[in-house]
């Protein structure tokens, strides 16, 4: 068992539950909760952008694109932190 000075804090988080009855709902509808002191982190399949999944994924499109943004736009304005956000500002640098 790891133990922590007393001075020094330990951070959780957890993943914001998400609905993944229909992975191409809405971000509103994917986490329809906001994030909270705990649960911090949307974390999702890329199903979600691309339906055929990341191993049988075909070209990017900008439909795709559009929903990508659409995705990381919810996370950023629901104060998530995103895996997509994270990917996308490793693809830019």
């Amino acid at each position: 068992m790891t133990k922590f000075a007393p001075a020094i804090g330990c951070l959780s988080l957890a993943a914001v539950k998400t609905n993944t009855c229909n992975p191409s709902a809405a971000p509103e509808v994917l986490a329809p909760n906001p994030a909270d002191n705990y649960h911090r982190w949307w974390n999702n399949a890329w199903r979600v952008v691309e339906p055929e999944g990341q191993q049988n994924a075909v070209a990017w499109t900008a439909e795709k694109e559009s929903r990508l943004n659409q995705l990381v736009a919810y996370a950023t304005q629901t104060e998530s932190l995103d895996s997509f956000l994270h990917a996308r500002r490793r693809q830019q640098s």
